[in-house]
């Protein structure tokens, strides 16, 4: 017991400080790309990749980080049935957006912290599926009644966008349940606001 308790303890250890490193690496990335926009006379708030496919969810400035950047976007869309509609957003901070759309517990705009270690899963399940190896898009515009979901990853300097409706790889279907077991109990709190 003594063993698996050190074992686990090692594990534990060694996920956070591949959890500092990336934020290491990503925090000197976003560094380089500030100096270069200055160079280039544009601002350093500038942010180039479009957001129009996924509507923003309303955020609540007290609690997001300033400067906060978009590490994973997930998102569910409707069938003709009763499938579940939503959008999570999970922030380098661990600052996460919850957008219910339909069928789900939670209808409107929500969020949520998560920790070190839950980033780190979200780390461990973009390896794992080599996420940045798959194919930007799994879908067939001849089949309308599936729903799709809508990834989206930017780490380490790479923002990847892949739309899986059909013939989905096992290891993006894996990163999907992934996620969608990490936020399952989520206690998530309601964003105040007219939205």
């Amino acid at each position: 017991m003594r063993a698996l308790s050190i074992a686990l303890l090692m594990v534990m250890m060694s996920a956070c400080s591949v959890f500092q490193k990336h934020k290491a690496d990503r925090e000197e990335l976003k560094a380089k790309r500030a100096e270069i926009k200055t160079e280039q006379g544009g601002s350093a708030n500038e942010h180039t990749s479009s957001e129009s496919e996924v509507e923003m969810a309303p955020v609540d400035p007290v609690r997001m980080v300033p400067n906060d950047s978009l590490l994973l976007s997930y998102e569910r869309t409707p069938c003709f049935g009763r499938c579940p509609v939503f959008k999570i957003k999970v922030y380098e901070s661990g600052y996460t957006t919850y957008q219910g759309v339909n069928f789900v517990e939670y209808m409107g705009y929500f969020y949520t912290h998560i920790n070190a270690e839950d980033l780190n899963t979200i780390y461990q399940l973009v390896n794992e599926a080599d996420y940045f190896s798959l194919n930007d898009s799994y879908d067939n515009e001849n089949i309308m009644d599936l729903p799709a979901k809508i990834f989206r990853v930017d780490a380490l300097g790479i923002n990847k966008r892949i739309v899986a409706r059909t013939n989905v790889p096992e290891s993006l279907i894996q990163m999907a349940e992934g996620i969608e077991v990490l936020f399952k109990d989520t206690k998530w709190k309601a964003v105040k606001g007219d939205y």
